[in-house]
């Protein structure tokens, strides 16, 4: 519950609290409409109007989809294509020769998740458990090569219990009901 509220109130920018106020009012003025006492802890509050705040500052605490939610992640990549598929049924390809370059080309990279040595199903399950999580980021589409794209990190601990993160991109293709790697960083 709190990940889907919290995004919509406002962010906090170390002491300096930022929030929305109405459209019709003045850019420059600072209304508290939430009514939180920010400014009686300390905070500075700075407020824009809602038109600005939703599209500069909204943004998405990463968590699996609720009952009834799987939809999200087709509306967000209805925003670069109008053929889009349930992410839960796509086969997540990573080609033989693609998990051998990253070997080869991206060794720490792949030492970093444990898959250094490994082969090409462990990392399409880590990209799997990824994207049934919903976790997936900068959708785009490419008129030069003719892809849909997006990006989802992978997460993973290494041996001595740090968090370990890598940006996966991955090429989009809901004709042929998959999901292909494209890169790793």
């Amino acid at each position: 519950m709190l990940s889907m509220s919290l995004p919509n109130d406002y962010i906090q920018h170390k002491d300096t609290i930022i929030t929305c106020h109405e459209d019709d009012r003045p850019i420059h003025e600072n209304e508290n409409l939430i009514g939180f006492p920010f400014e009686e802890t300390g905070y500075q509050l700075r407020s824009l109007p809602s038109w600005m705040t939703g599209v500069l500052l909204a943004y998405k605490i990463e968590r699996p989809p609720m009952r009834n939610e799987v939809v999200d992640a087709e509306m967000s990549l209805n925003s670069v294509t109008p053929h889009t598929q349930p992410l839960d049924v796509l086969e997540i390809v990573v080609d033989e020769r693609k998990f051998e370059y990253l070997s080869k080309e991206k060794t720490e990279t792949l030492r970093r998740l444990g898959l250094l040595g490994g082969r090409p199903e462990a990392l399409q399950a880590l990209i799997s458990e990824r994207i049934t999580q919903n976790c997936i980021y900068s959708m785009a589409y490419s008129d030069d090569y003719d892809v849909t794209q997006f990006n989802t990190m992978l997460e993973v601990l290494d041996i001595d219990g740090r968090l370990v993160r890598v940006l996966a991109g991955l090429k989009y293709q809901p004709d042929e009901k998959q999901l292909s790697l494209i890169t790793m960083f």
